[in-house]
């Protein structure tokens, strides 16, 4: 905090230290599943995850893993990972394919199934934002998800969310419900 960009790199630290909280494994691994083994996250996937400027991601990132400070161990990436995937966000978020059109990205295509969306349905800004705070999705999330948006339930007992913004913003305690459902679906929720 005595740097002059000291609450932006505490913040930028925070936003990794939640991003890493979503992962199915915790060994503290900045990749897509937080195992050592997962595609890593670069500054341009953090640059996109965060809705940060690359400039701040990478001072905080050269912050993090000084010697001084050390919260960060920097790993070299090896010629045998797989590359990051940041094309497909990027176009979802920014809309590019040739003519400035919205191209949705594979998980944003999967979420607006669950609410018969067709796939060139621009999403707005507080959807993509909220896509993006919970990306990477767990795979056994989504599918529980599925299944319990996909069933028919009485009226009285129906509490699913009813908009996309609201069922992203409200992510882990939906996938809580849908796992909670599935293993006492007489219990109303």
């Amino acid at each position: 905090m005595a740097e002059p960009d000291g609450a932006a790199i505490y913040g930028i630290w925070h936003l990794i230290l939640g991003a890493c909280s979503q992962q199915t494994k915790r060994n503290g691994w900045l990749t897509s599943d937080g195992e050592q083994t997962g595609t890593p996250w670069g500054v341009e996937d953090l640059q996109l995850k965060f809705r940060r400027p690359e400039k701040e991601i990478k001072r905080a990132i050269q912050v993090l893993t000084s010697e001084r400070v050390g919260w960060i161990a920097n790993r070299e990436v090896t010629a045998d990972s797989p590359p990051c995937d940041t094309e497909g966000r990027k176009e979802g978020i920014e809309g590019k394919n040739g003519n400035g059109g919205f191209v949705p990205t594979p998980s944003m295509i999967r979420v607006g199934k669950i609410f018969k969306r067709r796939e060139t349905t621009k999403w707005t800004p507080q959807e993509v934002k909220a896509i993006a705070a919970i990306e990477p999705i767990n795979e056994d999330d989504f599918k529980a998800i599925e299944r319990y948006y996909g069933l028919s339930l009485p009226q009285d007992s129906d509490y699913r969310r009813r908009d996309l913004v609201t069922l992203l913003n409200n992510w882990n305690g939906e996938v809580d419900r849908a796992r909670k459902y599935r293993h006492n679906p007489h219990n109303v929720i």
